[in-house]
């Protein structure tokens, strides 16, 4: 990194472009690259994928949010894996079915969430009138 003193109190001051940039700049080894072009992906296998995507939720979400989706279920997407939850699939209430999405050329982790489905309180759902809600807002701004 490059380092200059500033002039006005000694202390080193940094090129801040130097600190910017993307976050990964080196690329694949060539042996990688070779892997990936000849057997289809660095995770090519289901099982492979499977295990990477549940050791992956399992470091975001606790046991017990685990043993809820068990048993995963794994969909060849093409070009991705795409690994489901079977906890609340149809969205009833609260916490849905774990996802976590994987990039069969790279590993790369492209999704890993848990949906969660928030309700309203009924007052909430009905649209305000817009008239009265500013004279709410005038009279609230009276003395």
């Amino acid at each position: 990194m490059a380092e200059k003193t500033s002039k006005d109190n000694g202390l080193p001051d940094y090129d801040i472009r130097l600190l910017t940039g993307p976050v990964m700049k080196e690329k694949p080894s060539r042996q990688v690259m070779l892997h990936a072009i000849c057997s289809g992906g660095l995770l090519n296998k289901r099982d492979l994928a499977l295990k990477i995507g549940e050791l992956l939720a399992y470091s975001v979400y606790p046991r017990e949010e685990m043993d809820r989706q068990r048993p995963l279920e794994i969909r060849d997407d093409g070009d991705r894996w795409t690994i489901i939850g079977s906890y609340n699939r149809q969205m009833k209430d609260g916490r849905g079915p774990l996802k976590v999405v994987l990039r069969k050329w790279d590993a790369a982790v492209l999704d890993l969430a848990t949906p969660m489905l928030y309700t309203a309180p009924e007052d909430q759902g009905k649209t305000p009138d817009p008239g009265e809600t500013f004279k709410r807002w005038v009279e609230s701004k009276k003395p």
